[in-house]
């Protein structure tokens, strides 16, 4: 079970263990991302590399550079998760207690983004 190999049990540990997770240990592929993945998104370089837009001059955005700047924020975003390796990460709190686990970012930027469109 989730506790496998631990000398205690912690509070956060009940979101563990839930499913297989195997999905989330080793490279995402296309269906991780809600939006566009990396290699389509704009930014990405002609070796792979997604790098992130400038910001819109807001006195002359058009429709299809705003759109761009999001879908490259959003696929950033979701990159940074992806590189979290298992579900453990996604659930256990920080040490210092200041900040919320990972899976509240997760959840919480996406509800915020609406908001951007």
């Amino acid at each position: 079970g989730a506790d496998a190999g631990r000398s205690h049990h912690e509070a956060w540990m009940v979101n563990l263990g839930r499913g297989d997770d195997e999905w989330l240990t080793g490279p995402r592929d296309v269906e991780w991302f809600t939006g566009k993945a990396p290699h389509v998104c704009p930014g990405v370089d002609e070796h792979g590399i997604l790098r992130s837009l400038p910001l819109p001059n807001l006195s002359a955005v058009t429709r299809e550079s705003a759109k761009d700047y999001f879908d490259n924020s959003w696929t950033l975003f979701e990159t940074l998760f992806a590189g979290l390796k298992g579900e453990e990460p996604f659930y256990r709190p920080p040490v210092h207690g200041l900040r919320h686990p990972q899976i509240f970012y997760y959840g919480h930027t996406p509800c915020l983004y609406v908001n951007k469109l």
